[in-house]
């Protein structure tokens, strides 16, 4: 910059001004560059007719980190899906065409549903909806990530949403369709166009949570026999029909955890004794084990019986919510009815 402004005699503040003109310019350049490149890599997952990829899932909630899930998908255009997951849950999720099946490890259950919507649509890892709802795009520099096998080289790409407007169905992001204010970090393979990290940070009044997806293998348009994508129960298993009385409802969009071992909560003597019924709003979060934790009251009936209606959900058990077929901690809320035998 500075030789450009010393060849003419202009003023100090005029060079300033040039100067900071340029660097605007360049900036503007790299964000479009950025930008291009998430259009591009919108463009070869679109194109795909069928992927498989293996990784690993790291989940940080305020700050903490919580758990590590390893990852193995597959998916066929338009409605073929498979994805397991080891560590933090031990899960399977399979779309055969038809029904969608799900199996939990720590109930050794599973449950079938109809085959429809996002959670089986094949869209390759929601790389197709990167700018819906993008505020901003910036460069970030280059990293490194480990690879198939070795240390490959990516480049950074800052993303940050003012409202989320994707699928949300991937293995990274609980509870982002519609959340607001979501700051996501990508490490793109530029001459492949892959995506060989991601990270998707998001805010609330209940805290931070921050998942970081970490590809090992990607493989695009492998041969995919149909085989791949039937549910053969686990030995010992068995089918688990969910009931809708009292099931969470899920913040934010995420898919709903379902219940698996309910307990219901104790009337007190005093409660009782004076009549009291009506129903206690609970929040809690159904982590990805389906344990529930952080069981706090939304809206209050009485105070013995709020704590009777804490005190039972804290022994509830649940088929975690999924985002992608992916166990992943959901924020929730129950609702807890009290009533007393008509006899009373």
């Amino acid at each position: 910059m500075d030789p450009l402004c010393l060849r003419y005699p202009i003023g100090k503040d005029m060079r300033v001004l040039l100067i900071v003109c340029f660097c605007g310019v360049a900036a503007a350049d790299q964000a479009g560059d950025a930008r291009t490149l998430l259009l591009q890599l919108a463009d070869a997952a679109s194109a795909l007719t069928s992927f498989h990829a293996e990784g690993d899932i790291a989940l940080e909630v305020n700050g903490k980190h919580t758990s590590d899930t390893h990852f193995n998908m597959a998916m066929k255009r338009p409605q073929f899906r498979r994805v397991s997951t080891e560590g933090a849950s031990q899960t399977l999720s399979i779309c055969d065409g038809k029904h969608r099946w799900f199996y939990l490890g720590a109930g050794n259950s599973y449950t079938e549903d109809a085959a429809a919507g996002p959670a089986c649509s094949a869209a390759a890892m929601n790389w197709e909806q990167l700018l819906d709802g993008a505020q901003s795009v910036m460069p970030a520099g280059e990293a490194q990530v480990a690879f198939e096998g070795r240390q490959q080289r990516c480049q950074v790409v800052k993303v940050e949403y003012s409202i989320f407007l994707g699928l949300a169905y991937t293995p990274i992001t609980p509870a982002l369709r519609n959340a607001e204010n979501v700051k996501r970090t990508l490490c793109i393979d530029p001459v492949r166009k892959l995506v060989l990290q991601d990270r998707v940070e998001t805010a609330s009044a209940a805290g931070t949570n921050a998942v970081t997806t970490t590809y090992r293998l990607i493989e695009l348009n492998p041969d995919l026999p149909l085989e791949v994508f039937a549910f053969h129960p686990p030995a010992g298993s068995s089918a688990h029909t969910s009931t809708s009385t009292g099931a969470p409802r899920p913040i934010s969009g995420s898919s709903a955890p379902a219940v698996l071992v309910k307990k219901d909560p104790a009337y007190t003597e005093a409660a009782a004794r004076d009549g009291i019924e009506g129903t206690v709003l609970l929040g809690l979060t159904v982590e990805p084990d389906g344990m529930p934790s952080n069981v706090h009251v939304v809206r209050s009936l009485q105070p013995d019986l709020d704590e009777k209606a804490i005190e039972a959900v804290g022994q509830w058990r649940f088929r975690p919510g999924t985002s992608n077929g992916i166990a992943v901690a959901v924020q929730a809320t129950i609702e807890i009815n009290f009533r007393l035998p008509k006899n009373q």
